[in-house]
């Protein structure tokens, strides 16, 4: 039996994206969902439209997005020893 709904997971799959790029699209409302209890479904029929339909899937990224929290440098890491001057 073929469902009309189903989970983040399963559309993600099905989409070939990964399970955090379909929960944005839900998230942002590009990819319709229904709440069902707790949980979050995806029409079938909105996985049809969106890969009818690129734009639906497309984002607009720029270099400093491409690698995430990556492209964030660390804070400093704090010096250890005895620090110039100081007399110990």
């Amino acid at each position: 039996m073929n469902r009309l709904l189903v989970s983040i997971e399963e559309a993600a799959a099905i989409l070939g994206l990964g399970r955090r790029t379909t929960r944005r699209l839900v998230q942002e409302g590009r990819l319709p969902s229904v709440r069902v209890g707790r949980v979050r479904r995806v029409p079938r029929q909105a996985l049809r439209d969106a890969i009818a339909n690129p734009e639906i899937l497309s984002f607009d990224v720029g270099p400093s997005q491409w690698f995430g929290r990556a492209a964030k440098t660390p804070p400093p890491r704090p010096r250890r020893g005895r620090r110039k001057g100081s007399k110990t």
